[in-house]
């Protein structure tokens, strides 16, 4: 019977182990994928800043 108890310990610490270091991995995966939502976000609000001086500049020209 003991050796029952014992085994099963094990086994449930052997799971809370994987659920933590899979939990830790998703983890690590949600903060890269918040910061490359992040990054995009900056690269298209340059991007659009970007393009708003060239539109100006060519209705500037053309208007000249």
């Amino acid at each position: 019977m003991k050796r029952i108890i014992i085994g099963l310990r094990n086994n449930l610490g052997d799971y809370i182990r994987l659920y933590q270091e899979q939990r830790e991995q998703l983890q690590k995966r949600y903060e890269e994928k918040d910061f490359l939502i992040e990054q995009f976000i900056r690269e298209k609000e340059e991007l659009q800043v970007r393009f708003a001086l060239f539109f100006n500049r060519i209705s500037d020209q053309l208007c000249s």
